[in-house]
């Protein structure tokens, strides 16, 4: 017989269930690995960040982005959590680290946009002198990916809200431009392959 873990919370309490949680994720080790404990650790995140205990929260983000990287809605979910928690937090080096390691490990899924403009996001914060070079930046994510009309929309679309963000209004206007000409492209060879 299979065993796992349901469980019914009679104390509320964050710091009771974050308690309870980590314990069953420490017992039941391979439900820890299966979606009970993908969803186990984003739970145990968001009582962290109510807590406010945020290098646990974002070490449960981690546990999900490491532990269940081919399980993609909890994935996001945890990427979203982690780089949303870095932005309040304004851990502009770490979330830069994030995006970049989500970027190599995950150049064509869902989230990568989302990765692609909290790197964009933390470089300019970091040093908004760098906003000029961040569509090479874009340019070899998207030849890394390939081209993909969303893809293209995103990433310039992102460019353009970090340069407009920072006043750079010379940067939105170059990066509203390469997504014309991208957009252009992807449209051009979507049609001629169709007939």
């Amino acid at each position: 017989k299979k065993w796992g873990f349901r469980a019914g919370f009679m104390d509320n309490a964050p710091a009771f269930r974050v308690r309870l949680l980590a314990h069953l994720l420490e017992s039941f080790p391979e439900e820890a690995k299966s979606w009970r404990g993908a969803e186990s650790w984003l739970e145990l995140a968001r009582l962290q960040e109510q807590l406010c205990d945020y290098p646990a929260a974002l070490a449960a983000y981690r546990a999900v982005l490491d532990g269940h990287p081919g399980q993609a809605e909890y994935r996001i979910q945890a990427l979203e959590g982690a780089l949303g928690l870095l932005e309040a937090l304004q851990d502009w080096s770490a979330m830069a680290t994030l995006a970049a390691e989500h970027l190599k490990r995950f150049p064509q899924a869902e989230d990568a946009p989302r990765a692609l403009q909290a790197g964009l996001l933390a470089d300019a914060s970091l040093d908004a002198k760098k906003i000029a070079s961040l569509s090479g930046r874009v340019q070899s994510w998207l030849s890394l990916a390939g081209p993909n009309s969303e893809r293209a929309l995103a990433a310039w679309r992102g460019l353009a809200g970090v340069a407009d963000r920072f006043g750079d209004l010379e940067e939105k206007w170059k990066a509203l431009e390469a997504l014309a000409r991208d957009l252009d492209a992807v449209l051009h060879d979507f049609f001629a392959h169709r007939h």
